[in-house]
């Protein structure tokens, strides 16, 4: 509502919904000779959008961010297959995986600043007017892989990599982002630590 007149200047409610979304997870491991082992899984799974994608717009600097309460889930779907070792001084174990998640939501850009916009009221000059929508997908494969190993009793020594090629396919909701990267997704990631217990 505005302030000075009381006139309701947006009005935009939550639509009902309901549904169901299946989800499963079929796995197979083959023992080898010498503690190796072979894995294969097949999996869907989904994320609902939050209340704050739904219904929480906000604003950083003039850019605005406005919520969608029209958001469908996200759903993914994966193939995966890998090798490793659970034997001997170095346990390990290598994966290859091909994922795709369709309707993921992103920020996509609707307006450019300065107007004034049904859908979120005035933006200032250098300001982006983004919405939460839902795009095609995106498509993610790679590799993963860890290694522990025990120099001594009490000492555990951890490493683990990652290499992700992912990119999002807009479709017609927002075709200038296909081909770019997801937000946050860096194509290599890469972890260490070390545990020392007492007494073991």
């Amino acid at each position: 509502r505005s302030i000075a007149t009381g006139a309701v200047t947006l009005n935009a409610p939550t639509p009902d919904k309901s549904g169901s979304q299946p989800t499963g997870r079929v796995a197979l491991r083959r023992d080898l000779p010498d503690g190796l082992y072979l894995r294969a899984a097949a999996y869907t799974g989904f994320r609902q959008p939050t209340l704050n994608e739904l219904n929480r717009p906000y604003r950083v600097g003039n850019n605005v961010i406005e919520a969608n309460p029209l958001l469908r889930p996200e759903r993914l779907t994966g193939l995966e297959g890998g090798m490793g070792g659970d034997e001997g001084p170095v346990k390990w174990s290598a994966t290859v995986f091909d994922n795709r998640l369709t309707d993921p939501v992103l920020n996509a850009t609707i307006g450019v600043g300065p107007g004034t916009f049904p859908i979120a009221g005035v933006v200032p000059a250098g300001g982006i007017l983004y919405q939460r929508q839902n795009v095609a997908a995106i498509n993610a494969y790679g590799v993963e892989a860890d290694a522990e190993i025990h120099p001594t009793a009490q000492l555990t020594l951890k490493l683990a990599g990652a290499y992700t090629d992912a990119h999002v396919d807009g479709g017609r909701a927002a075709p200038q982002l296909t081909g770019k990267l997801p937000a946050l997704d860096p194509k290599f990631t890469g972890t260490a630590s070390g545990v020392w217990a007492i007494a073991r």
